[in-house]
């Protein structure tokens, strides 16, 4: 299938939506985790890498935000509150800080009903703060920005985003398969139409495999 461009706006609202459903399933599955804990290791390891892949992701997508989007931006959207949006990019890094150490005694095999609900905590804070955020960012900066770049920059921009956000968001192989497989089938091509194609083609299907495929109860159809 060929994948089609995407317009700015649409690629941005792409990857919130990537990390809103990767939000809404982390959340989900906690309540039973905490009542019954994991029902084996495979599933405590595929958990634990989609919340990880989660937290990387989102701090790359600020990233992106903060040292391309918003600077090409700033001077033709004089009215948008770019440091309101900059603000909460810091305030929801201040909770992933917190995700921090609770991953690190999950992953020491701490699988306490007292630690799961710690990581529940920090995840209704991510969550509470990411869906203000992004209305606010959809409504000031997303839904403005297509009249304000020709197509060639449009697709620059989209280039940059998919360079930039690959390159921070670590580790690829949990992270990569990560966005493919929280969009439906008919959304990925589009998507990651800048995604370098040995990564999509060999890296993902085949080499890196072995390591994300735990997180497979947790992602749409792959």
């Amino acid at each position: 299938m060929v994948a089609h461009e995407m317009i700015l706006a649409d690629s941005l609202k792409t990857i919130h939506q990537v990390l809103s459903r990767g939000i809404d399933v982390s959340i989900e599955h906690l309540p039973g985790f905490i009542l019954d804990g994991f029902t084996d290791e495979k599933t405590r390891k595929g958990y634990l890498d989609y919340v990880r892949a989660l937290a990387s992701i989102i701090n790359a997508h600020h990233l992106t935000e903060d040292e391309i989007a918003f600077p090409f931006f700033r001077d033709k959207l004089p009215d948008t509150h770019f440091d309101w949006l900059d603000q909460d990019h810091h305030l929801i890094v201040g909770f992933l800080d917190e995700l921090k150490p609770v991953m690190q005694k999950l992953d020491a095999h701490d699988t306490s009903p007292a630690t799961l609900e710690d990581l529940h905590a920090v995840l209704l804070k991510i969550s509470d703060r990411w869906y203000q955020h992004i209305d606010l960012e959809v409504a000031e900066f997303v839904d403005l920005v297509d009249g304000l770049a020709t197509e060639e920059e449009q697709q620059d921009l989209i280039k940059q985003f998919a360079q930039h956000g690959v390159k921070l968001s670590v580790p690829h192989p949990l992270t990569i398969a990560f966005i493919l497989y929280n969009l439906p089938k008919a959304d990925r091509a589009a998507f990651t139409i800048n995604f370098p194609p040995e990564i999509l083609e060999h890296m993902v299907p085949h080499v890196w495999k072995e390591q994300w495929e735990p997180m497979t109860p947790f992602f749409l159809e792959i």
